[in-house]
């Protein structure tokens, strides 16, 4: 079997097992099901966008920006980057056949 034919086999079975795993765990999504999704994302952006703007504002006043609050813009961003990652998770998922689409 030549390089091309194997990875074409390995991402035929590669999508087969996703779709044997994940398919039936999820009902089939519409638009409406996937909107809470990418509010909730969108949502986690503007907050760390927000505190980044916040900060940003304290330091052209001058004033010293301390640790307790670069902790609170890492974690925003920690919470918005997770999100992002599991929408795209989701989005791939779909994309590839993985999950059903209404």
């Amino acid at each position: 079997m030549d390089n091309k034919r194997l990875l074409m086999e390995i991402e035929r079975r590669i999508r087969e097992t996703n779709r044997t795993t994940l398919n039936p765990l999820f009902p089939e999504f519409t638009p409406e099901q996937i909107e809470p999704s990418t509010q909730m994302v969108a949502d986690a952006r503007a907050e760390y966008l927000l505190e980044f703007n916040r900060l940003t504002q304290l330091s052209v006043e001058g004033n010293h920006i301390d640790y307790n609050e670069v902790k609170s813009l890492r974690d925003k961003r920690l919470i918005y980057e997770e999100l992002l990652a599991a929408s795209k998770a989701l989005e791939t998922a779909i994309e590839r056949g993985y999950l059903d689409v209404e």
